[in-house]
């Protein structure tokens, strides 16, 4: 580092965010900080070499959290952060005009960091692209960091298509270190904190009609209201609006529907 900076500290970084947000890490959550720091220090002081780490547990347990600060605080120019759905629809873009392996080389491009959020796969055909994701990142020399609500044997666990993605699984747990937050505590329901809530927004979308649109709103209590437009860039593009809602209102009832 230049100068006389103090050297990067991502254990100093999380305890910051856990005042700030009146949190008391569990040990789960420590060990994962305590691996990130370590890592921070090889990335900004070593040569590149691959290093991975798939972190999992149910939702709210803080994963996103973490990774999003580490990935946000660390001083390194060349990183991309990537939900899951939005890398491989960028993915299947690129792949119309090149290769695989040569589209995923040019979607990493010179990051030395590539953080993956909501990592999970139900189709097999993602689960093949997984596959060669991992192959090229081991190849690339680049710290890979996985976030999910599934350990990797829970991967792709549909039993007609399972055995499919288990040597993908097998490289994950040979390459990659595993961490499992496990605590009992749900930060989504903590009030004012952002630690179990991902980063990436989630919409309803009601019916076109108004009456539609008021069935929609008084059947589930009228708690969500119109704020935004969002464009869905996969063919056809279009434009939809967007809607917020109260999470506790949903997450604590039992629905027998929904429109959407």
């Amino acid at each position: 580092m230049a100068g006389n900076a103090a050297p990067f500290s991502f254990c100093e970084v999380m305890q910051t965010r856990a005042q700030e947000n009146a949190l008391l890490l569990d040990g789960d959550q420590r060990q994962l900080i305590a691996a990130l720091d370590t890592r921070a220090a090889s990335l900004l002081t070593t040569p590149a070499r691959f290093a991975g780490l798939y972190v999992w547990g149910r939702p709210g347990r803080g994963k996103s959290f973490i990774v999003d600060n580490f990935y946000a605080s660390l001083p390194v120019a060349s990183k991309k952060r990537a939900h899951f759905h939005d890398f491989f629809r960028e993915l299947h873009q690129r792949m119309m005009h090149q290769p695989l392996e040569a589209a995923l080389r040019a979607q990493i491009g010179d990051a030395r960091l590539l953080c993956f959020d909501e990592f999970h796969l139900h189709d097999p055909g993602d689960a093949m692209l997984a596959k060669k994701l991992l192959e090229v990142a081991l190849a690339m020399h680049i710290t890979l960091i996985l976030t999910s609500n599934y350990s990797p044997r829970e991967l792709l666990s549909h039993p007609l298509y399972h055995e499919l993605f288990v040597p993908s699984i097998a490289l994950i747990e040979r390459e990659m270190t595993i961490f499992a937050l496990n605590g009992e505590r749900d930060y989504r329901l903590t009030a004012g904190s952002d630690a179990g809530c991902s980063a990436r927004a989630h919409g309803c979308v009601p019916g076109r009609r108004p009456s539609a649109r008021h069935i929609t709103s008084r059947r589930h209590g009228g708690n969500f209201r119109l704020r935004r437009v969002i464009t869905l860039f996969m063919p056809p593009r279009r434009r939809i609006p967007c809607c917020t809602f109260v999470f506790q209102h949903y997450a604590k009832r039992r629905r027998r529907s929904w429109i959407i």
